[in-house]
């Protein structure tokens, strides 16, 4: 077994799964986690924008693929008609900060 580990909104949330479960899947049981549709969310992971059709083991790199485990940030995509991401500069930080934290583990 793998896991995703989705940091949304200050919180860690866990989705259990396989190297070969799709993104899309893993990603809809994080949404039914949070009760929120993820049409309305944008996912990131290693600073790029998820491909969701993607599976855990087309996605991940391998250092993620042989740890089993993914870290996806997960944020809200403004209502508006543009639909534009807001990230602050603290967030893109904070990312910077765990793929460090990643990457030298």
């Amino acid at each position: 077994m793998a896991k995703v580990i989705f940091d949304y909104n200050n919180q860690k949330i866990e989705v259990q799964c396989k190297i070969s479960d799709s993104l899309s899947k893993i990603c809809q049981t994080f949404g039914s986690k949070i009760d929120y549709d993820i049409n309305k969310l944008i996912f990131l992971y290693a600073g790029e924008k998820l491909d969701l059709q993607k599976t855990f083991k087309e996605q991940a790199n391998s250092f993620d693929i042989n740890k089993k485990v993914m870290n996806i940030l997960a944020y809200k995509i403004e209502d508006d008609k543009t639909k534009k991401l807001k990230i602050s500069q603290i967030s893109i930080q904070r990312f910077k900060d765990k793929l460090n934290i990643i990457i030298l583990n």
